[in-house]
């Protein structure tokens, strides 16, 4: 929720000059800006950190697009710094990857987070660190003036309580959502993890005055506790086409109170651990992890995993034919259907020519039967699509039919399918002569890659070996 305002110039003696954003409580920098800070779960080792420009009122795009500035190498136990060119435009900082020490002192994922750009003069360094909190702030910025000390270095020995009791919702909720265990979104799906964070800290700012603070929604455990799992459920509505396809939650109402629950159960021992308001983070880390561990073990119960591998390696004889054995497991108890699934063969000569042959098998129909068995079909919209590089030289992009023009460039039975590499070959060689791409039929060393997309297949790389019969 955000207040509309007028934007402003602001010039700060011979500084600085600041636009603010109009009503999203981003400042605009047109000096360059040097700042230094500490990544803070723990600390973060190996993460990459970068200024990333906004493509909405919060967010930028998650990606680090050509001329978008990143940290000075990799944060090193936590640490990293950053120098922003003039005229940069409106930035978050994003910190995604690296690793943290659990309490065992085993290096876990660290989650991403973000913090809001700083506003500082011209010459002068400042600290800017970045933690689940400041995640929250960067994503509802109302909240900096909710949040006493929002930015501080949450691992640094004893802190106030609420940052860190705020900090381990973020982790735990994130954690949950991402693991590959149990976790219904992909680790690497960053906008759809911020999307839930984005309802946490919206709900967090509808339940907490400015003038009481955090103290009376965050003493209240059970309450602090519904309102995230309401959060956590509105994401996850909204991000539903970004689950993994590999996982059914079979009872979601009972996958959210289990969240619910840790958070819950996490903020009562935060609480705990801080009579006089407190804690250092490392002192309630074990038991934060024992509660979050007992959440996965309870969401195990209603998650359920499809997934196909590719088993044995495949096998390219020298007639062209490749075969593909697909090795389903369905424990849903129900068919899984994917339709308008896309499978990605390629397939490189290097270092011979390195002449590379693309086929895309688009709008494909897949199920996975409850007895593991997996029927792969096309439909009326399935094209074939091949590019790569051709014997001349060129760069060639041809569809080569749809609907029941794609039968006979593969068979499929008994989870094998079998791939007529040759008469993608003549077909392709029949529509241009110039545009022979890969020969597949000459004996040599080739690389394979399949690749998917609508469909739980576990993308794979392959050597491959043709030998003259």
């Amino acid at each position: 929720m955000f207040t509309k305002k007028k934007c402003i110039v602001v010039l700060l003696g011979v500084f600085a000059l600041y636009l603010y954003g109009c009503g999203d409580g981003h400042v605009i920098p047109t000096s360059e800006q040097s700042f230094s800070g500490m990544l803070a779960q723990g600390y973060v080792d190996g993460a990459t950190v970068w200024a990333d420009k906004l493509t909405t009122a919060t967010t930028g795009n998650f990606v680090v697009d050509t001329g978008e500035v990143t940290a000075e190498g990799n944060s090193v136990d936590g640490a990293y710094s950053m120098t922003i060119p003039e005229n940069y435009g409106s930035y978050v900082i994003v910190s995604q990857g690296g690793f943290v020490e659990d309490s065992s002192g085993v290096r876990q994922p660290a989650v991403i987070m973000m913090a809001p750009a700083p506003a500082a003069s011209e010459g002068t360094t400042i600290t800017v660190n970045v933690t689940p909190v400041t995640t929250l702030v960067a994503l509802e910025p109302a909240l900096a003036d909710k949040i006493e000390y929002y930015d501080a270095d949450i691992a640094d020995g004893a802190v106030n309580a609420d940052l860190v009791q705020l900090a381990k919702t973020v982790e735990s909720v994130l954690f949950l959502l991402t693991n590959p265990e149990t976790g219904v979104v992909d680790a690497g799906s960053l906008s759809a993890q911020m999307e839930v964070v984005g309802e946490i800290a919206e709900a967090i700012d509808d339940n907490v005055d400015e003038a009481s603070g955090l103290g009376d929604f965050l003493d209240n455990e059970s309450d602090f506790a519904d309102k995230i799992q309401e959060a956590v459920g509105s994401g996850l509505g909204i991000i539903e086409d970004e689950w993994r396809d590999d996982v059914v939650v079979d009872e979601r109402d009972t996958f959210l109170s289990h969240i619910g629950t840790a958070v819950e159960e996490v903020s009562i021992v935060i609480q705990a651990a801080s009579p006089g308001g407190i804690v250092t983070e490392s002192e309630v880390l074990k038991d934060v992890e024992d509660k979050v561990g007992d959440a996965k073990d309870d969401i195990a119960v209603v998650v359920k995993s499809t997934s196909v591998t590719i088993d044995p390696d495949p096998d390219l004889s020298y007639d062209s034919y490749m075969y593909v054995t697909f090795v389903p497991v369905n424990d849903t108890e129900i068919v899984q259907s994917y339709t308008g699934a896309l499978l990605k063969v390629t397939i490189n000569d290097d270092p011979k020519t390195a002449r590379t042959l693309v086929v895309e098998y688009t709008g494909l129909s897949i199920s996975i039967s409850i007895s593991n068995n997996i029927t792969i079909a096309p439909t009326v919209s399935s094209k074939v699509l091949v590019t790569g590089e051709s014997t001349t030289g060129t760069i060639v992009n041809m569809s080569l039919g749809n609907a029941s023009d794609v039968d006979h460039y593969f068979e499929m039975s008994d989870n094998v399918m079998k791939f007529d590499l040759s008469v993608l070959e003549e077909e392709i060689e029949a529509m241009d002569p110039d545009s022979i791409l890969l020969d597949i039929s000459e004996a040599g060393e080739y690389t394979l890659n399949i690749e998917r997309s609508g469909f739980p297949l576990v993308p794979k790389s392959f050597n491959l070996t043709v030998v003259e019969e």
